[in-house]
């Protein structure tokens, strides 16, 4: 909540607490993945959010999106848009105004 609002030491200091208590777990580094593709830091974004794939079990489409916009912040585009593909095929409807923003976002390259 604290990203969406632009508070971004807040946020990061609400995912170094999700390391503490749970530092197993993928929801940090999501959480931190999140804040460094938002600030710019796309390599770091990336590590952190396929970090957190690897971690969660019940990854949504929502991280595969994440993960496709570090991709393509990247200029890795061949790799954001299997991502993106992921998320489309996983997603349950919540997110395909997010998956379709994406492709556009592709083809309009």
């Amino acid at each position: 909540m604290r990203l969406e609002l632009g508070q971004h030491a807040a946020a990061m200091d609400d995912a170094e607490q999700v390391f503490r208590m749970n530092p197993d777990r993928g929801g940090g580094f999501f959480l931190r993945g999140r804040l460094k593709l938002k600030s710019g830091d796309f390599a770091g974004a990336l590590a952190d959010i396929g970090r957190a794939i690897d971690l969660y079990p019940l990854r949504s489409a929502y991280h595969f999106l994440y993960r496709g916009d570090a991709y393509r912040s990247l200029g890795q585009e061949a790799k954001a848009r299997v991502d993106y593909e992921y998320a489309r095929r996983i997603d349950f409807g919540q997110y395909r105004r997010d998956v379709d923003s994406r492709f556009d976002v592709l083809a309009h390259k």
